[in-house]
């Protein structure tokens, strides 16, 4: 670990930088700076400069690289915590091995041993994960084939059966699930909407106001008339910046960093109700996807 101190009127920087079972010694030097900001600025530069150069060394360096080392690199700058699950089951097969170890033949044995009769989906998530470990240690990702052509699942309901499982929803999560099914929201951007975001003014029934979606871009998502009705009655008589949703036990919070929806069990339990198989809480987007090619025909 590089520190900083200082000696007259310049910042000094020493220490050592390690990276698996390499170290490299800084010898103490001047940074040439007077101010205290501006020296931590290049200590943190030259230890990423310093890391990156053992990471991108000669082959011998990289093939003693280990996958617990590069795994902690790839989980440094705050990953989700679905992240560090599949970092914690490739540990099952990987740990104490080194990056030069895990081929295409490790990684086909690794699912057979610890993700048999999993999804495709999976197979894949995981496969990303190990391409960032790989990418953090600055080490070449081996041609592990993609399991992402294996995915095709997209999932609608017809007319007939699109009103069926709003029924068994609890009342709290009813309109939830009405505004899944009839706007192009994504499942955060539903269970968390403010009411200073509802614009009741807006074209003909009203519409949500989204702010920084993941494409960078605020927009507008209309409502439908029933849309409206289940919004207004939350909606009225309140204008501060409260939730608009509420649960049984409160206002929802924000699940993203831990991953999960907090009503994908209400939603589970209503397709059971319903009759509904293979139908996820995200599906219902591609069934707005689906019915908003033929406006006319939805219902």
């Amino acid at each position: 670990m590089l520190s900083i101190r200082k000696r007259g009127k310049f910042w000094h920087v020493r220490g050592t930088v390690g990276v698996g079972q390499k170290t490299l010694k800084i010898e103490e030097h001047s940074t040439g700076l007077t101010d205290r900001a501006s020296a931590e600025s290049y200590r943190v530069g030259l230890q990423k400069k310093k890391q990156q150069e053992l990471f991108h060394g000669a082959p011998s360096i990289s093939r003693q690289i280990a996958f617990d080392d590069a795994a902690l690199a790839y989980l440094e700058p705050d990953h989700h915590l679905s992240d560090i699950l599949r970092v914690r089951q490739l540990q099952q097969a990987f740990k104490g091995k080194m990056l030069a170890e895990i081929d295409v033949a490790a990684f086909a044995k690794f699912t057979r041993d610890f993700l048999p009769g999993r999804s495709p989906n999976t197979r894949e998530r995981i496969r990303v994960v190990l391409a960032g470990i790989f990418k953090a240690a600055g080490v070449k990702f081996p041609e592990i084939p993609s399991y992402a052509e294996d995915i095709e699942r997209i999932r609608w309901l017809p007319l007939a059966k699109c009103k069926r499982p709003l029924r068994w929803y609890n009342p709290h999560v009813q309109p939830i699930a009405l505004v899944a099914r009839d706007c192009d929201l994504r499942a955060s951007e539903n269970v968390l909407a403010k009411v200073g975001q509802c614009d009741p003014t807006w074209g003909a029934h009203g519409a949500f106001h989204i702010p920084n979606p993941k494409n960078g871009r605020d927009r507008v998502v209309p409502w439908t008339a029933d849309v409206r009705v289940a919004v207004m009655a939350r909606f009225y008589g309140r204008r501060d910046a409260e939730q608009l949703w509420t649960g049984a036990r409160g206002p929802y919070s924000d699940t993203r960093r831990i991953g999960g929806n907090p009503v994908t069990k209400a939603h589970r339990t209503a397709c059971i109700n319903a009759g509904i198989e293979d139908f996820t809480w995200h599906d219902w987007r591609h069934h707005w996807a689906t019915w908003a090619l033929q406006p006319a025909e939805r219902g």
